[in-house]
This record gives structure tokens, C-alpha cells and sequence, in this order.
């Protein structure tokens, strides 16, 4: 965390050294989240070609928003933007022969679910005087919306908020063991990006995902 010249904070992120522990954390993670899904047949039909190409793209996705946000505390709007297409295009291709309808139901889902984000952002900074979450963070949580459907907004929230949680804590852990000033924000987007990671693998763990 730096100062500008006009004395206003200007937010650089966690060190190399700490993403970069935090970043292989969420690999094995997602390596072992997939490889037991997979085992258990408890989500998508990942055997099946076109839904392994889709736990591909989703996979890269959300760990280049965990690396992007430890390091710059930001969400890129160009690999959200590209999730949320993505997303609308494999609900397109997989939910034949009520795509259309799928995915308008999805897309719905992702406003929604930003303009909530965004409800909530304007309410904290009005009541608290700073901005609670990030505008990224509702884009990313909309685009997850765009994969998965409404269905999966009250579970990934309320693992994320768990989730959000432990990392605060791993994060102070981290920081005091390295003698670093802590910033104060705790950037929220791996724990939506891990969320929806677990509940792409194990969607049939909730009766209400489809």
C-alpha cells in the first residue's frame, strides 16, 4: 500500500512471495477438488469431453482472478468479461434444447447478482463510510451466475463468507510472520473463485442446482 501525490491510497497488493503461496495453495486445491469430483461423480459430467473443456476454461479463469486480486487487489474487467461469455456460451451449448431459455435465465441471474453487490457497496460506504466489497467482486459473482444459474448464489455465498473469513485470518498469520503492515483489505475474490470451484464439482451436494 502506497501513497499518491495527492495523499489518497493507492492499494498495490500482497508481495510476490505471499500470492505465490496463496496462488499454489488454490492450484492444489482445485486439483484435488476436480480429481474428486471426478471420482465421485458428484457435479457436471466431468468425463464427458465437452464439460472437462468447460472445468478447463472455468478452472483458468478463476485462478487468474485469485492471482490478479492477492497481487493487485483488482478483478480485471477483461477476464471477468470473458468467465461471464463463456459461461453464457456453455449453458448455450449444454442445455439443449431449452438453451434459450437457460441461458436468459442465467444472464438475469448475473445482473442480479451484480446489482446487489452493488447495492451493498453503495449502503456500506454510505453507513461506514468506506466501500464493504468491490465492484469486481460483484462482476466476478455475476459471471459465476452466468456459469451455474441463480441456483448457485445462497450456497457461494454462504461458503465464500466462510471461506472469506479464513483467508482474513491466514492473511494477518502471513503478514505478521513476514513483518508486514497490514493493509486492511482483504480481497475477497478467491474465496468466490474457490466457492465456485467446490460447487462446479459437487453441485449434486445441493438438491437445488441443476
Amino acid at each position: 500500500m502506497t501513497k499518491t501525490h495527492d495523499n489518497s491510497i493507492e492499494l498495490t497488493g500482497l508481495s510476490v512471495r505471499t500470492s505465490g503461496f496463496l496462488l499454489g495453495v488454490s492450484v492444489v486445491f482445485f486439483a484435488f477438488t476436480y480429481a474428486a469430483g471426478l471420482h465421485f461423480d458428484a457435479g457436471y459430467p466431468l468425463s464427458e469431453p465437452f464439460w472437462s473443456v468447460g472445468s478447463l476454461v472455468l478452472g483458468v479463469a478463476c485462478l487468474a482472478l485469485i492471482w490478479f486480486d492477492l497481487r493487485e487487489f483488482r478483478l480485471p474487467n477483461l477476464i471477468t468479461l470473458a468467465m461471464a461469455v463463456s459461461g453464457l456460451l456453455f449453458t448455450y451449448a449444454g442445455q439443449m434444447p431449452n438453451a434459450l431459455y437457460a441461458v436468459a435465465l442465467n444472464a438475469i441471474s448475473g445482473l442480479v447478482a451484480y446489482l446487489g453487490i452493488l447495492a451493498l457497496a453503495w449502503a456500506s460506504t454510505k453507513l461506514l463510510g468506506r466501500q464493504g466489497i468491490g465492484l469486481g467482486d460483484g462482476k466476478l459473482l455475476a459471471a459465476i451466475a452466468c456459469w451455474m444459474g441463480p441456483q448457485v448464489l445462497p450456497p457461494i455465498l454462504m461458503i465464500s463468507s466462510g471461506l472469506g473469513i479464513f483467508l482474513s485470518l491466514l492473511l494477518q498469520t502471513l503478514l505478521r510472520r513476514s513483518k508486514t503492515q497490514p493493509t486492511g483489505y482483504i480481497p475477497f475474490g478467491p474465496a468466490l473463485c474457490m466457492s465456485a470451484w467446490f460447487l462446479w464439482n459437487f453441485s449434486d451436494l445441493w438438491p437445488f442446482m441443476p
